[in-house]
């Protein structure tokens, strides 16, 4: 069986497709195992602002002394960025995970709240699509980063001040 490498991250991937079936065709008996095409008709499964449920490592949980094991929790998040196989997914800091009824285990980011994540640990989430800023990256709905022309404390005298 051979593998499209292009079709992964596509809507099409387990629909009926001309441009796959053709190339099956041409490469039968080849014994060719992978193909990485150009595609025109390729459309991204996820497009930048939609809503998903985004599985993420969470807490580390303890049952024993040298038992630790981390827990994936699904966390809200807005799509930014699709790459290939991954996406690159926004979670606002504190937020809440859709299992967790008592609100106990909030995100806490590593960084900024911008994670990868691998395509299979996305999940479509209901609710109108997100508009994006162009300076900072942020959904419009989560506020802006600081320093950025953007953010409304952004003074740009200020930061010439600083520079000089």
């Amino acid at each position: 069986m051979t593998a499209y490498l292009t079709c992964r991250g596509c809507r099409y991937d387990r629909l009926p497709c001309a441009r796959r079936d053709s190339l099956t065709t041409n490469i039968r008996g080849f014994g060719i195992t992978s193909v990485k095409f150009s595609c025109k008709e390729r459309v991204n499964l996820y497009e930048p602002g939609d809503l998903v449920w985004a599985t993420v490592a969470g807490e580390t949980e303890f049952y024993g002394p040298d038992d630790p094991e981390t827990v994936y929790r699904p966390f809200p998040a807005v799509v930014i960025q699709m790459l290939t196989t991954k996406a690159v997914v926004y979670i606002h800091p504190g937020s809440i995970a859709s299992d967790d009824a008592t609100g106990a285990h909030p995100f806490e980011p590593r960084g900024k709240g911008f994670c990868r994540v691998t395509l299979r640990h996305l999940a479509r989430r209901s609710g109108p699509r997100e508009t994006l800023c162009h300076d900072c990256g942020l959904p419009s709905s989560f506020g802006h980063q600081a320093g950025y022309a953007c953010d409304p404390a952004f003074d740009e005298y200020s930061v010439a001040e600083k520079a000089s």
